[in-house]
């Protein structure tokens, strides 16, 4: 399926569509979320058909991701991403894009944010409350300014 530079929102789609089914083996609900968003995205940045895809800016892929932060979660945000990546890629590839507009989007982490587990067993509370009290009697014996505020205090006064 060819695609001429100036065309139609349509054209455009139904070409990226034939292609990440044909090509790629993506399903039809797969597809179809991606061409949702790709609607969103060209009519936000181009406006009215005909459209240019050599007129996507890296400004125009930027603000687009940061203004669908907010109404999606983070899990979905990946979506966002590689679908954009995925059609950006497409454009360069079939010759709609002389940028690689497609490294503005970064991808997300892959790693969990906190290595704390979910759940602690009574025992592991313990050594956590143990641990907490021994390093704030450390910091009131040894006079250490806390919050601004230097403590005086003894330890025997903070003994529960």
């Amino acid at each position: 399926m060819t695609i001429d530079e100036s065309c139609g929102l349509d054209t455009v789609i139904e070409a990226y569509k034939w292609h990440q089914k044909r090509v790629k083996g993506l399903r039809e609900e797969t597809v179809r979320g991606y061409e949702r968003l790709l609607r969103r995205f060209l009519r936000a940045s181009l406006g009215d058909d005909p459209i240019d895809t050599r007129d996507l800016r890296p400004s125009s892929v930027i603000e687009f991701v940061n203004s669908m932060r907010s109404q999606f979660s983070a899990h979905s945000m990946k979506g966002v991403r590689m679908a954009l990546r995925s059609f950006l890629s497409f454009l360069r590839m079939e010759g709609l894009s002389d940028r690689r507009l497609e490294a503005t989007i970064f991808a997300a982490a892959r790693r969990r944010l906190s290595t704390l587990p979910r759940c602690l067993t009574d025992e592991q509370l313990k050594r956590v409350r143990g641990n907490v009290s021994l390093y704030k009697a450390r910091i009131l014996s040894e006079g250490v300014s806390v919050a601004g505020h230097h403590e005086e205090t003894n330890l025997a006064d903070h003994t529960t």
